[in-house]
């Protein structure tokens, strides 16, 4: 068969008494969605592999990334899969579309959690005072209490220069 044979097709649904019309994607559609999709696979591989390999990296907002890296490098290899099963190939099985679906819906939930995250961790940095930062990131604190905002200076240089 030819390609050409996929680019208009038309079904008639004898059940719903509609017809169903099938395109084929444009070459101007898929070419640049997979040029981005392969830069930014290689951007969130390098990420996690630099966050592995040096120690000093491996702070909360860097784990916070790393596991949102991780989550988008899975999303960002099944969509274009589910993308070209649905545009190329003539009948897919129900069971098939909602395993794919299944799993796209779990990453992209997983991306949003990861944002929602590090949006939370952010504002708590940011906006809160700062010695309820201070609690709330810093379990190996004691005496959670007396932390006064001096003391969150000296802390704050304390873990990120290691």
């Amino acid at each position: 068969m030819d390609p050409e044979d996929f680019e208009n097709v038309t079904l008639n649904d004898t059940e719903f008494g509609q017809e169903i019309h099938y395109q084929r994607p444009s070459d101007l559609v898929l070419i640049p969605t997979a040029i981005v999709t392969l830069l930014s696979i290689v951007a969130d591989v390098l990420t996690i592999y630099l966050i592995a390999k040096f120690k000093n990296l491996r702070t909360t907002v860097n784990l916070y990334i790393l596991n949102w890296r991780i989550c988008n490098v899975l999303f960002l290899t099944l969509s274009p899969i589910n993308f070209i099963v649905l545009a190329f190939v003539e009948y897919v099985y129900k069971d098939i579309i909602c395993v794919w679906f299944g799993e796209i819906l779990v990453t992209l939930t997983g991306n949003f959690m990861f944002a929602i995250a590090l949006t939370l961790d952010w504002c708590i940095l940011n906006y809160a005072s700062q010695s309820f930062a201070l609690k709330v990131r810093s379990p190996e604190i004691e005496d959670r209490d007396e932390v006064k905002v001096s003391n969150w200076a000296k802390h704050k240089k304390t873990v990120y220069s290691e």
